[in-house]
């Protein structure tokens, strides 16, 4: 179900490509080692509560 919705907001801002939750938690995790130190993407990724 939650694939279906990731799919209608890719379609929403015009990606033409199959979105899903494994695509957005890839996506997710790319931005955190980009963007952020790794001690910090390392408790993000841990702790999705907090």
């Amino acid at each position: 179900m939650t694939n279906i919705y990731i799919r209608q907001i890719a379609s929403t801002v015009d990606i033409d490509k199959d979105v899903t939750t494994d695509t957005a938690r890839h996506s997710f995790s790319t931005v955190l080692k980009r963007r952020l130190s790794l001690s910090v993407s390392a408790w993000v990724i841990r702790n999705p509560d907090d």
